[in-house]
């Protein structure tokens, strides 16, 4: 063999010698794999990424699949990364369910104690309203047993005082220290109930002038409904009850001026002192009659010569009033009177009847004429009336005020009278014991 044929050979031996040392694994499942020759890779212990690099390349026209498996991939990563967020967001849920939990039952908690407050509170309100009503009632049981107390005191002292022919005159210069003195009510109105007092209000009151020298009081207080209120002008008081409204009035007629100590008085013992309006008292002039017996005495004014029975014969029988005593001044041009206060005698304490006379403007002359009757003893005098009987004698006091705002007063007596013997018209309407309104040049 050639010489160089030969080294062609030797080259191929030794390169197919290399090839067979490098990749044993060539010739086939069938050749050596001896443990000299294997190569081991713990594949533990490489990075993820270099077994995909170590893995075959995939065969051309698979780009397809990888392509699908890579977005496969992703979606599944995707998937883990919302399950993960649902996952935290359940959890924040549970404990935002937990803290909604909490305030709930903190809230009902609330509600049931708010609610025992107000039970608590409306059973404390209706315990006191229990006492209210309590001290409300005894205050009235004892109001009424100080009232006929003092009813029944009264006409024992009336007794005594006309039994008494040594204290008659007396009666004047009680009156008269009494409209001096402070007003002072009757002694059941000085009652005090403190529970009452402590839940109710100041009554409210309003005066307002009346026609003929009179004033208009208005007294207000709805939590005093049903109770008694008094009125104190002068020596004269006036008692009413509240209605259903709280609401009661009083007329004060004005015969000892608007300056006359004036005042109100409720049961609970409260007072408020009252400024009376002056209105027309200065065109009027007022003739009254005060006296304490419990019997019926009658003022007549007998204007411009009138006989008994008469339209000019005013009294509580046929007292006018003020607008029909306006009415005939508008007509005639002189001056005309109505009563404005009357009583029957029935009421304790003193008792006053009142003549009201409005001058005319125009009138120059004239003369109304007085008289007094004793009523219940009347034409035919028997009982108690006449004789030595205890109202045989009745003290008074008559006051008269001018329009110039003079006020004048005298003390009279009603003279005894046998029983039996009828009376004539000149001794029972007594003509001298009240003074006559004489007219000057009023204009």
């Amino acid at each position: 063999m050639p010489r160089a044929l030969e080294g062609v050979f030797l080259i191929i031996a030794v390169v197919f010698t290399a090839f067979i040392d490098a990749r044993p694994s060539f010739a086939g499942d069938g050749a050596d794999t001896t443990p000299s020759r294997q190569l081991f890779i713990d594949q533990r212990r490489l990075p993820e990424d270099a077994g995909k690099t170590n893995q075959p390349p995939p065969p051309p026209g698979n780009g397809d699949e990888q392509r699908k498996a890579e977005e496969q991939r992703k979606l599944d990563d995707l998937a883990a990364k919302l399950k993960a967020q649902e996952e935290e967001l359940a959890a924040r849920e549970a404990v935002a369910r937990k803290k909604f939990e909490e305030l709930k039952r903190l809230s009902a908690e609330e509600e049931v104690k708010r609610k025992g407050d107000e039970e608590q509170l409306r059973a404390r309100e209706a315990e006191a309203q229990k006492q209210v009503e309590e001290a409300k009632r005894l205050a009235d049981e004892t109001r009424r047993k100080l009232q006929e107390d003092l009813k029944n005191q009264s006409a024992q002292k009336a007794s005594s005082d006309i039994s008494s022919p040594a204290v008659s005159p007396a009666i004047g210069n009680n009156a008269e220290k009494s409209a001096d003195a402070p007003a002072q009510l009757e002694p059941r109105a000085t009652l005090s109930v403190p529970a009452i007092a402590l839940t109710c209000p100041d009554a409210t009151v309003a005066v307002e002038p009346l026609p003929g020298g009179r004033s208009k009081i208005a007294v207000h207080s709805p939590c005093r409904h049903g109770q008694d209120v008094n009125m104190q002008y002068g020596p004269i008081a006036i008692g009413r009850t509240f209605n259903d409204k709280g609401d009661a009035e009083f007329i004060a007629d004005m015969f000892l001026g608007p300056e006359a100590k004036t005042g109100v008085s409720l049961a609970d013992g409260q007072q408020q002192r009252i400024q009376l309006a002056t209105g027309d008292l200065d065109e009027v002039t007022k003739v009254a009659v005060i006296w304490n017996a419990p019997v019926d005495l009658s003022l007549h004014a007998f204007e411009y010569a009138a006989m008994q029975g008469e339209p000019g014969d005013v009294w509580s029988g046929a007292p006018r009033n003020a607008a029909a005593a306006s009415e005939l001044i508008t007509k005639d041009g002189r001056g005309h009177g109505f009563m404005s206060s009357i009583s029957d005698g029935k009421a304790p304490g003193p008792k006053a009847e009142v003549f009201t006379f409005w001058h005319g403007k125009q009138q120059s002359r004239g003369v109304v004429a007085m008289a007094l009757d004793y009523e219940t003893r009347g034409t035919n005098p028997n009982g108690d009336t006449c004789g030595s009987g205890r109202y045989a004698q009745v003290p008074i006091e008559v006051i008269v005020r001018e329009t110039s705002g003079a006020v004048t007063r005298q003390n009279g007596l009603i003279a005894s009278v046998p029983c039996g013997q009828t009376l004539s018209s000149e001794a029972r309407y007594q003509t001298g014991i009240v003074p006559d309104i004489r007219i000057h040049n009023t204009h």
